[in-house]
């Protein structure tokens, strides 16, 4: 029997007994005496529970609002339901992280914006990395032939330099795994799964002979900036190549710069070739050396308007430059060319049209390591004018012979700067 020692009552009276007298509040039991609530007591006790659901409820929205920045409106409500609904109801197991990774797709993928995308965690990371303009890892570039990964670069001052890694070696295995036949990417993930300053072993194939080497990881710095100075007809070229906008390029920039400015330059050739853009704060620090104080660099052009962007020193110069693009020159190259094209007297471009991306993208990632970019601007250049998919034209048409080697578009800047 349930109440052995109640024999005589009810069985409703019964059970209402027990309820009442094992009464539990937030797991602490409480003693009560054997007999129903007063009206007073009930709704006393009603007005708790309310006051606690009301207090949960402000709770959940001021959570939601803070992660949401706003509050939700009957769209997300949807998307929550149907994820809801799925993940919990769906007769099948379901990955919820990827329920989650393609609804961010698809949602991204409908605004029909090639610049705007989803990215794994191996994307990501490849972004930052071409973004950040270095990496944790040895400082080598493989590539497959068919005996095996051959070094075809180390990089100086690199630890794969500082441990005895030539160019010409094949490489066996990294940290005692086989990767002679594994692609790049397998690679990179072995030695990913290590930390700064972390030594790792690496074994290598160099004619007929093994050798193990053994390597600390380091930070590695990507050049993105290289220079040189060549003199034609008693008159000194400085030649400068950025290849990408990094969060450092400005800095290389700076000190190629200076390294050919004290040579006693007389011109200048900016190669912007394959230089598909980057960091936009790089590319407008880079022009603030070239144009004095005030001088418009670009717009913005936003929901709310148009920004202007003005150099902030009196750096400048004025001795005759010239541009090298092509078609691959996109994106914040794009706003180097415009400028020195609107704003510089001795500049002229040489080459074919710039492949005509006139939209800034910005970018978030989760804590997973995926993210996100999307467009949120238009920029424009600094008389206001718009190239997106127009490009920057040349004022020098000219195009590389695919037969010959030379490199005719840099011979062509070279004549110009020197007749």
């Amino acid at each position: 029997m349930l109440f052995k020692s109640e024999k005589n009552k009810s069985i409703k009276a019964r059970i209402k007994q027990k309820f009442f007298t094992e009464q539990v509040s937030f797991g602490n039991k409480i003693k009560i005496s054997k007999k129903r609530f007063t009206t007073f007591e009930m709704f006393f006790v009603a007005g708790i529970f309310l006051m606690f659901g009301v207090v949960f409820g402000c709770l959940v929205t001021l959570f939601t609002n803070s992660v949401l920045g706003t509050s939700v409106d009957s769209n997300i409500s949807k998307i929550l339901n149907v994820y809801s609904n799925i993940s919990n109801v769906y007769y099948k197991d379901v990955d919820k992280s990827s329920l989650i990774d393609n609804a961010i797709s698809a949602m991204i993928s409908s605004l029909g914006d090639q610049y705007s995308a989803y990215l794994d965690e191996d994307e990501t990371e490849s972004l930052n990395t071409a973004t950040n303009g270095s990496f944790i890892g040895i400082g080598i570039t493989i590539e497959y032939y068919q005996e095996g990964n051959r070094i075809i670069e180390v990089f100086d001052n690199s630890p794969a330099k500082n441990a005895g890694i030539q160019i010409g070696d094949v490489l066996l295995s990294v940290d005692d795994q086989d990767v002679y036949s594994n692609g790049a990417s397998d690679i990179s993930d072995v030695i990913k799964k290590h930390k700064l300053d972390d030594k790792i072993s690496v074994v290598v194939k160099r004619g007929e002979e093994e050798k193990e080497l053994f390597v600390t990881l380091k930070k590695i710095e990507i050049q993105s900036v290289s220079s040189y100075v060549e003199e034609r007809s008693g008159k000194k070229v400085g030649y400068i190549y950025v290849n990408n906008f990094a969060s450092n390029t400005y800095d290389q920039f700076v000190k190629n710069l200076k390294n050919i400015e004290d040579q006693k330059i007389d011109s200048l050739i900016l190669d912007l070739r394959d230089n598909t853009g980057g960091h936009l704060t790089q590319a407008t620090e880079i022009l603030d050396l070239f144009f004095s104080k005030k001088t418009v660099l670009f717009q913005i052009k936003s929901k709310n308007g148009v920004s202007k962007y003005e150099a902030r020193t009196e750096d400048k110069r004025t001795y005759p430059v010239v541009i090298l693009t092509n078609s691959s020159t996109a994106s914040a190259s794009e706003v180097v060319a415009a400028c020195f094209r609107e704003n510089y007297k001795n500049a002229t471009i040489i080459g074919t049209t710039t492949y005509g991306k006139g939209t800034v993208q910005k970018t978030a990632t989760f804590s997973d390591g995926t993210s996100y970019k999307f467009t949120s601007d238009e920029w424009l250049t600094p008389k206001g004018n718009t190239i997106n998919e127009v490009g920057v034209k040349p004022d020098i048409e000219k195009v590389n012979d695919p037969n010959t080697e030379e490199d005719e578009v840099l011979e062509e800047a070279f004549n110009h700067l020197t007749k």
